[in-house]
């Protein structure tokens, strides 16, 4: 079978039950062309050519989507990393005029088909989110806390625009230890789930080499916390 009817039918069996996020086809916004130094670099020096490729990419990915985009699908999770830990890869402005038209018309495609999108991001993306919102995401995933992405601070100021999905470290996932993570939790929770439009996870996907003492803490304390909120 193919990639689509297995996800169809894990959807069927599933999507009453649980949230199903389905697959895209992707999306561009920051394009980095012959790798991230190349590619920062045209952002500069070509900018005719990254706008050529944003657009030339969002009109491919947008006709995939008759493909991608599953019938009965609650949601999709669509990523591209543009920050890293001290900020964004290009600057708000640069941003303004090159990759939010392309990724606000992505979104907008894919949200005229699907009920929500949840937008997967790594770093501070702080400067950037006010354009996120207006691209008309529902929920942001990725709360890497230690690039200043802390969930009490993003509630307060965009909690009434948009959910938030990460808050705990996936560094200790790996190199922690069961207190810390059940500490770490507990901050989490205690910053993020009041009001809801908050969903517990690391600041990543679960990542190689995490201990299963650690993510067993995790979903342990987030089980004796969940109902206190």
């Amino acid at each position: 079978p193919s990639c689509f009817e297995v996800f169809d039918h894990v959807l069927a069996e599933l999507g009453e039950e649980r949230y199903v996020a389905g697959p895209t086809s992707g999306i561009t916004a920051v394009s980095l062309l012959g790798g991230t130094e190349q590619g920062l670099m045209m952002h500069a020096l070509q900018p005719e050519v990254i706008l050529a490729a944003n657009q030339r990419s969002v009109a491919r990915q947008n006709q995939l989507d008759q493909w991608h985009l599953r019938p009965g699908v609650p949601g999709v999770l669509m990523e591209q990393d543009m920050a890293g830990s001290n900020g964004p890869l290009v600057s708000p402005e640069m941003f303004r005029e090159m990759g939010f038209p392309f990724m606000k018309e992505r979104v907008q495609h894919v949200k005229a088909r699907v009920p929500q999108v949840i937008f997967h991001n790594c770093g501070n993306n702080i400067p950037l989110m006010e354009m996120f919102i207006d691209c008309g995401i529902d929920c942001y995933q990725s709360l890497q806390t230690t690039a200043g992405m802390e969930v009490g601070l993003l509630k307060e100021r965009y909690g009434d625009s948009l959910s938030f999905w990460g808050g705990v470290p996936v560094e200790l996932l790996i190199g922690g230890n069961p207190e810390e993570m059940r500490q770490a939790v507990r901050e989490a929770m205690e910053r993020g789930a009041p009001g809801g439009g908050f969903i517990l996870g690391p600041s990543h996907s679960i990542a190689m080499n995490t201990k299963y003492e650690n993510f067993m803490a995790m979903l342990d304390e987030f089980v004796a916390l969940r109902d206190k909120f």
